[in-house]
This record gives C-alpha cells, sequence and structure tokens, in this order.
C-alpha cells in the first residue's frame, strides 16, 4: 500500500479526525509559503465529504502568504492565512 503522495500524507489523517468528531477540527500547517498544499488539502478534504475543518496556514514571509491568500480556498472550506511576525526558539528567546 504504502503513501499514494504527499498531500496524502497529511489528507488521510485529516480525513479519520473529520470523521470522528462532527466538531470542528483545526489543523495548522507551520511555514505553509504560498499555501499550494494547504489548498489541495482542503479541497481533498471537501471531495472526501468534509467541511467540519478549519486550516490555520502560518509563516514568516508575509509576501509568500499574501499570494497565497490569492488563491480561492474550495466551497465550504475554511483557510486562515497570518503572518508570525517574529520566530522565537523555544527558550522564548528571539531568533536571529
Amino acid at each position: 500500500m504504502g503513501i499514494r503522495g504527499v498531500t496524502e500524507l497529511f489528507v488521510d489523517p485529516m480525513i479519520a479526525a473529520c470523521r470522528s468528531s462532527a466538531e470542528t477540527q483545526t489543523f495548522i500547517s507551520i511555514g505553509a509559503g504560498h499555501c499550494d498544499c494547504e489548498i489541495d488539502i482542503a479541497q481533498a478534504l471537501v471531495d472526501a465529504g468534509h467541511k467540519n475543518f478549519r486550516l490555520e496556514c502560518l509563516d514568516i514571509n508575509r509576501g509568500m502568504l499574501e499570494r497565497g491568500a490569492l488563491a480561492s480556498p474550495p466551497a465550504g472550506a475554511s483557510i486562515s492565512i497570518s503572518a508570525l511576525s517574529r520566530a522565537t526558539s523555544s527558550a522564548g528567546h528571539q531568533a536571529a
């Protein structure tokens, strides 16, 4: 069997989460860039009959996220796009 592709690596467990509860499932993508993969994932979830999810797309590059925001998410999908204002290390210090 194995994994059919990168999108399915994420989609299959996300579908399982959506099936497990009628409540909205929130998924976070860190380093989303242009949000291309996230839009594909959202489309796959909608195609599988799920609308009880929200994708949070995060990246430090505001320009890339702005280009991602121009793309249309699939009907019924909730995608939130946010730029991180600064990166911090696990110790809470601002990264150089």
